[in-house]
């Protein structure tokens, strides 16, 4: 009596194939790095004397 053919090694059940026609799973999203803290803003008198605040409002 001959011997049966190997069965096809089985995907454990963990990995469950998708059904044909399935889109592959994206890959996950580079990790962006939160953006740095921005400065806080000075106190509104010291923006009345920068002198590049003061030439901005002069074009204003």
């Amino acid at each position: 009596m001959p011997a049966s053919p190997p069965l096809p090694p089985r995907l454990p059940p963990s990995l469950p194939r998708p059904p044909p026609g399935f889109p592959p799973p994206r890959e996950p999203p580079p990790r962006v790095p939160p953006a740095p803290p921005e400065p806080p803003l000075p106190p509104p008198e010291l923006l009345l004397t920068t002198p590049i605040r003061s030439s901005v409002l002069k074009f204003c």
